[in-house]
């Protein structure tokens, strides 16, 4: 090794101290080097140099094997450490998570070697055969030191560099760890820095002593090393299992401080899911599903115009909630709608229908008790009135999968009955006029007038009821399939296309029928493409909805969800940050815990790939926990108890909300941006000190 005029300047706050000054010398291959002085005369800081640790001022070299090392990149020096050097320190700097073999076995690991007996050598040559599986912390001062030593030496360094190796230690224990380097230096350079004049003189091959800064005195001053051929700078490796081992020993050191973090954490990102899962739930999506879950057969809609005496009602706070302030009220369905309807939905629609019951019993033979109870057993169905009209065409029919016997009506005053109805008719007879009548199939109804009630609302808006010989000729029955099992289960929906009577256009008036019009449409797998469609039109303060049981729990659910939604989506914000900010400096906070530790692996010869496995992974099975913990908690809550709460508020038949997977990659996403945060800022400025610096301001707690 030649050095030549080597100077280094720390600077200060209160000025400049010139630590080096223009130091010129070479050394040998092999033999013991003591490097003496008092505190402050340079010797620990050209030791720093010498081995890689430090920068010098620009104009001074360090040339080993043909490369400078004084000026260049921390990646080469890292390179030059590990390949190079060998460290013996005062505090022997040993890792307490590892036993005494991983200790010694990490040095050979940096260097990228595999431990072929390697490590038992090395041990055995140090005095220490039988003591791999110690804990570092069974050790005495002295069985450390020698554990150090054989960390050294075992890859084989051609320079190792000991920093007092005995100031911690007593007289005897000294002397022996000196007789150990001066044996280890028949085959490699060792330089030490030691205040022990008396050991320097009886064990140095050649004592160089300074004093501020520069060289006093030197025992081989006209020493002059020989060109050797240099090896290969080897690129720091380190198995994934030690780096895991040494990474996660913060979990074990501060056990309390890592669970009650995590579960901060865990609750943190699990109400922030939670609340990011309901701000996108999507109600129509989820009503959508239920209608294909629960095998609806048709849906129906209605439509509804803006009330005008609301207007301007909306309030600034309900603006801010996603609100418009308006209110609403059910308007005429004319066939008209059911064109928009069709023009953005493949699937078949139908249809006006209008509510109030109309009566066929005036002439039913049977009464209807009586007939009810002979026909307990039969499993057809029967029926005396309709809940509506519904008006189709033949291609109606076909796409809803009827069948009609006769043909449709053609003006007002025909009419075609459902099955049901004509079932009442044929099982019982029909008296006109003191006539009875029976039908054995239903062409024998074909062209039959009847006596009907029909309801009717007035000029007034007065609802009655037209009476006696109110008639229409019956032209055709409808089959729609529907049996006893099948009535049963629509009895009391209105929307139900099973309980009508047939009718044409022109049939009723329509706008005296405002409340329980609707369009009938037939759920098909095109379904979605209506829902989204009647779900958010509006054009000109007119609107679709839907209707039935299932959808009013939609809108119910979607109203009282709206408030909710905005405050989660700004609650998920806020939870964000503090989630966000609480494991980042859970992270940091462990990261500067371990100063010293990634100080003494740097100075091993670990660059910052390694540091950034090695820490990597403890960062990374914090963040997996997390991750884990918190995808589970918001999947059960909202997926059970949460959305059996908001149900019940909601009163809808549907499951309101649904864990959205894109929750998880969001997660996953924040808790890693986490992690990388965490560990790249404090990585980052803890690889602006030098090892020795680190060393000396961390300890490992």
């Amino acid at each position: 090794m030649k050095v030549a005029n080597l100077s280094k300047t720390y600077r200060h706050k209160n000025g400049e101290v010139k630590a080096l000054n223009d130091i010129s010398m070479e050394l040998p291959d092999r033999g013991l080097v003591f490097i003496r002085g008092k505190s402050g005369s340079g010797k620990t800081t050209l030791l720093d140099l010498l081995s890689g640790l430090g920068e010098a001022d620009d104009g001074g070299r360090i040339e080993i094997c043909g490369k400078d090392i004084a000026h260049c990149t921390e990646r080469e020096r890292d390179k030059y450490r590990n390949t190079y050097c060998g460290f013996i320190f005062q505090e022997y700097n040993l890792m307490p998570e590892l036993n005494v073999k991983e200790n010694v076995k990490l040095s050979l690991e940096l260097n990228g070697e595999r431990d072929d007996g390697a490590v038992d050598r090395a041990l055995e040559s140090v005095g220490l055969s039988g003591y791999g599986d110690r804990k570092i912390t069974e050790l005495s001062g002295g069985q450390k030191q020698r554990v150090a030593i054989a960390r050294a030496i075992v890859k084989r360094p051609r320079i190792i560099f000991a920093d007092e190796p005995t100031g911690a230690l007593d007289e005897q224990t000294g002397a022996s760890i000196f007789e150990l380097l001066n044996d280890i230096s028949a085959s490699t350079l060792v330089v030490a820095v030691s205040h022990d004049r008396a050991s320097a003189e009886k064990y140095g091959d050649r004592v160089i002593e300074l004093a501020d800064g520069k060289i006093i005195s030197d025992s081989d001053a006209g020493y002059e090393s020989q060109a050797t051929d240099g090896a290969e700078l080897k690129t720091p490796r380190l198995s994934m299992k030690t780096a895991a081992k040494i990474g996660c020993i913060n979990f074990k050191l501060h056990p309390v401080r890592f669970i009650a973090t995590l579960l901060l954490s865990v609750a943190a990102f699990s109400f922030m899911g939670i609340c990011l899962n309901i701000a996108v739930s999507d109600p129509e999506s989820n009503y959508v599903k239920a209608v294909y879950a629960d095998g609806y057969e048709f849906a129906a809609v209605c439509k509804q115009k803006a009330d005008e005496r609301y207007d301007g009602a909306d309030s600034s706070l309900d603006g801010f909630f996603g609100g418009d302030g308006r209110h609403w009220k059910e308007t005429i369905v004319k066939p008209a709608d059911g064109k928009i309807l069709n023009s953005v939905y493949g699937g078949p629609i139908c249809y006006v229908q209008c509510v109030p019951i109309v009566d066929f019993q005036r002439e039913v033979t049977m009464p209807i008790r009586q007939l009810l109870k002979e026909t307990s057993t039969d499993e057809r169905a029967f029926a005396v009135s309709a809940n509506g009209f519904i008006h189709v065409d033949n291609a109606d029919i076909a796409a809803m999968g009827f069948n009609v016997i006769g043909r449709l009506p053609e003006n007002a005053n025909e009419v075609a009955i459902n099955e049901n109805i004509f079932n009442t008719l044929s099982y019982g007879g029909v008296d006109v006029d003191g006539v009875n009548y029976t039908f054995e199939s239903e062409y024998d109804i074909l062209g039959f007038t009847l006596s009907v009630e029909q309801p009717y609302i007035d000029d007034n808006g007065n609802a009655g009821v037209i009476q006696g010989k109110f008639r229409r000729t019956v032209v055709g029955v409808v089959d729609t399939g529907c049996g006893k099992a099948c009535a049963s289960s629509h009895f009391d929906n209105v929307e139900h296309p099973h309980n009508k009577v047939f009718v044409c256009d022109g049939f009723i008036d329509h706008d005296g029928y405002a409340d329980g019009s609707f369009i009938i449409c037939k759920v098909d797998a095109d379904f979605d493409k209506l829902a989204n469609f009647v779900l958010h039109h509006e054009n000109d303060g007119v609107r679709f909805r839907f209707s039935d049981g299932m959808s009013m729990g939609y809108y119910v659910a979607s109203d009282n969800l709206r408030f909710v939604k905005y405050i989660c989506l700004y609650s998920s914000a806020v939870l964000f940050v503090a989630a966000f900010v609480l494991l980042v400096n859970f992270i940091g906070a462990s990261m500067r815990g371990q100063m010293k530790q990634i100080g003494i692996l740097t100075a091993l010869g670990a660059d910052g790939k390694s540091l950034i496995k090695i820490y990597g992974s403890s960062v990374a099975v914090v963040c997996a926990a997390v991750f884990l913990l918190s995808t589970v908690f918001v999947a059960v809550a909202v997926s059970t108890f949460l959305n059996a709460l908001i149900v019940e508020w909601s009163g809808a038949s549907f499951r309101v909300l649904r864990f959205a997977p894109w929750i998880v990659a969001a997660m996953s996403g924040v808790v890693a941006l986490c992690g990388i945060t965490g560990l790249s800022i404090p990585l980052y400025s803890m690889r602006k000190l030098t090892p020795v610096d680190a060393i000396g301001k961390g300890q490992i707690k």
